[in-house]
């Protein structure tokens, strides 16, 4: 009995075992040169030179006061519809999404109070914005603050002692075509009917070597 259920026990840990290797992320999507800074004094993000991904390695955490963070598609997407989960990380950081050749993809905050910080900003040089370039950008490289303004006059880089602890730095990457891997639905992976057909059989060796054995058993008696 000791046997069988050593056997059946084996048999769940394999089980399990291919239930991870099936839904964890595989890397399929390269990065590539296809993203270059929105000009700053029309805001920041990026310009998608190419059909592709994009995504983002975080420098700092999300600010205590902000409750969500995510993107829009200028033009095109209205702010606080597309969240992003800074903590889903994939092999390339955190999965923004897939955009289409032109497409200009800012990014926003929302704060305790309601307030939706954007980093886009309406081009009057001097006004305090919400987010900044920091540094040179290479392309397919772009590396931005946003937070509760003051980085204001002017549309240079953000200077280093500006950037306090209700900002967000990140680091921005454009790459191909990203497929997330699919996420369970309710169907049984492909090692669980194996799994469940192994259990029975055992299950139903271990009943007919019982009743072999009571047979024999009896037999001895007469």
């Amino acid at each position: 009995m000791k046997k069988i259920i050593g056997l059946i026990a084996l048999v769940m840990a394999m089980v399990n075992l291919m239930a991870a290797a099936q839904y964890k992320a595989k890397p399929n999507s390269s990065l590539g040169s296809n993203i270059s800074s929105i000009k700053q004094n029309e805001g920041v993000g990026v310009v998608m030179g190419s059909a592709g991904s994009v995504f983002i390695k975080k420098s700092t955490a999300l600010p205590s006061n902000v409750i969500s963070f995510g993107y829009y598609v200028v033009g095109k997407e209205s702010i606080g519809v597309n969240v992003i989960d800074l903590d889903n990380v994939t092999e390339n950081g955190v999965f923004v999404g897939n955009f289409e050749a032109g497409d200009k993809v800012a990014f926003w905050m929302q704060t305790e109070d309601g307030t939706y910080l954007d980093s886009m900003h309406n081009g009057n040089k001097g006004d305090d914005r919400n987010a900044a370039y920091i540094g040179g950008n290479d392309k397919n490289n772009v590396e931005m603050v946003i937070g509760n303004g003051g980085y204001g006059n002017g549309y240079g880089p953000a200077k280093g002692d500006s950037i306090g602890k209700n900002d967000l730095v990140l680091d921005i990457i454009g790459g191909d075509k990203y497929n997330p891997p699919p996420a369970p639905v309710g169907e049984p992976l492909p090692g669980v009917a194996v799994a469940v057909t192994v259990s029975a059989a055992v299950g139903a060796s271990a009943v007919l070597r019982k009743r072999r054995q009571k047979r024999l058993a009896e037999a001895e008696k007469l």
